[in-house]
């Protein structure tokens, strides 16, 4: 765990009814404190509490009795807003023991819209919004909309968004790790914003690199340098970055053929699988580990987190290995 001065964002957001606080809740509370310096914490108020829960109770989704049971006992025993904030505060004291953290009072999904488009405070690139997978396309389509430039409304950062899924466990002992990968084609910026995120949230790192054939079939429109030369450049920064930050953490990188060899080390692989706590990928692999997410928990594995980050930006357009390589052939250096 990390230590709140060692905190890698400045403010994050987790958001709920906070009406009793059960074990997922508090979760949500540890991984907030843990992965940033100051938490916002939005409390739905007590006409909007009772209005999810009743749109809960509608959904044709929700079957069976006893679901529909325990929704209504939900919605006849919410107690005030204002004794909810109270135990909400007991309670973060008593997991935390920390006080650097804000309540808001949550009346619609407008609310928070307004302040992640608005507010000074979010609208910095080092934000993190916590949050459960049914708010993910919620959060993703206000990361969109951020930055998307207006007259009335300058164009902001994005945001990261970290999904926590129902069934996950916060890792209490062991040495869990967090993944990434890609091709790693010409280190750009934006492959560095996604190592150094990764080093910013995890001490251990497994890094997956694309091999020469996998890395052809998924990019076949642009040339590939070998998959020697770049593992050799990708360690190179690596170590580099830990050197110059004076960071103690540890990494390994490994091949990757094909997408069955990622799914049998999340599903099979005896010790890996039971040490990833955290996923971090961009937004078109969310559905990939979410799905991946569903098979461990039917196996009764421990699920992980999802750290979504959004393509570092370029102009309008998304940073990708295309656009450095035109860049390159241009003699236009876009590196840091």
């Amino acid at each position: 765990m990390f230590r709140m001065n060692e905190a890698p964002t400045r403010i994050a957001t987790i958001l709920g009814t906070f009406n009793s606080l059960h074990w997922e809740q508090k979760e949500y509370i540890q991984i907030a404190f843990e992965y940033a310096k100051r938490v916002l914490i939005y409390v739905a108020s007590d006409e909007y509490a009772a209005k999810k829960l009743y749109t809960m109770h509608s959904y044709p989704r929700v079957k069976g009795w006893w679901t529909r049971a325990i929704i209504l006992k939900k919605l006849y025993t919410m107690h005030s807003y204002q004794h909810r904030v109270e135990q909400l505060k007991r309670s973060i004291l008593e997991i935390t023991g920390q006080t650097n953290y804000d309540i808001r009072c949550l009346n619609n999904d407008d609310d928070l819209r307004t302040d992640y488009l608005n507010d000074d405070e979010l609208c910095t690139a080092s934000c993190i919004a916590i949050v459960s997978p049914s708010y993910y396309d919620f959060f993703k389509r206000i990361n969109e909309e951020r930055v998307v430039h207006k007259k009335s409304r300058p164009r902001k950062p994005n945001f990261l968004i970290l999904v926590k899924p129902e069934t996950y466990e916060r890792y209490q002992k062991g040495d869990p790790i967090a993944t990434i990968g890609g091709t790693f084609n010409k280190l750009h910026r934006g492959h560095k914003e996604y190592i150094k995120l990764a080093f910013d949230y995890a001490k251990n790192v497994l890094i997956y690199v694309n091999s020469d054939e996998y890395a052809v079939k998924n990019k076949e429109h642009h040339p590939i340098s070998f998959y020697k030369k770049r593992e050799n450049e990708l360690k190179e920064y690596i170590e580099r970055h830990l050197e110059e930050n004076r960071l103690e953490r540890s990494y390994e990188i490994k091949c990757l053929n094909n997408k069955q060899e990622l799914e049998a080390d999340f599903l099979h692989g005896a010790n890996l699988r039971k040490r990833i706590s955290m996923v971090i990928v961009i937004p078109e692999y969310y559905e990939t580990f979410s799905e991946i997410n569903k098979l461990r928990q039917i196996s009764g594995s421990k699920n992980f987190l999802i750290l979504v980050k959004q393509r570092t930006l370029l102009g309008r357009y998304d940073m990708s290995s295309t656009i450095a390589n035109d860049q390159y052939n241009s003699s236009v250096s876009i590196a840091d």
